[in-house]
């Protein structure tokens, strides 16, 4: 049987802008648990992108009492909107970009800055990174403008796919 669950975020927590849903199932005698989740957007919301990935683990629970959290499965796997940035400056981050330097940038990569920290996706794991963040633009403008996001597991015949984020985590 495959069961859901959610919790929502993102102002107090009563607007579901934000948050996760989850959902498990047992694959032969393994069990699974896929989350996907959008956390708050801007350079500056570290912490509260923290905060939230820490709030979809405290809440998402299930009845089964073997599996009741989201770690007591035997795969986890996070996908969605993560918007964990790069921590430079545009210049800097085109730069590395157009020197062909652009895996040098997952050294000022918030995600990885976090998870090495501790504060947030412990024990989770990625897919190589071998192609260059993805980019938002701006209303108007036909050129790019700011440069967002490293993550994404997949290539479809060289193109970046549009999943932002994937991790996986191994719990046994």
């Amino acid at each position: 049987a495959v069961v859901s669950t959610q919790s929502t975020g993102g102002f107090g927590g009563t607007y579901g802008n934000k948050g996760g849903t989850t959902i498990r199932f047992r694959l032969y005698d393994k069990t699974l648990a896929i989350v996907n989740c959008h956390l708050s957007a801007h350079h500056n919301q570290v912490p509260l992108r923290d905060e939230e990935y820490w709030n979809i683990i405290s809440e998402q629970d299930f009845e089964d009492p073997l599996t009741r959290h989201l770690y007591d499965h035997d795969y986890l796997i996070w996908s969605g909107d993560l918007n964990y940035r790069v921590n430079l400056s545009n210049e800097e981050v085109r730069a590395h970009i157009s020197s062909n330097k652009h895996l040098d940038l997952l050294e000022y990569d918030q995600l990885r800055q976090e998870k090495a920290a501790g504060h947030a996706f412990i024990g989770f794991h990625e897919a190589q990174i071998t192609f260059p963040p993805t980019y938002k633009f701006d209303p108007g403008v036909s050129v790019v403008t700011v440069c967002i996001m490293f993550h994404g597991s997949y290539h479809l015949q060289n193109h970046l796919c549009m999943v932002k984020q994937v991790i996986h985590c191994n719990t046994w």
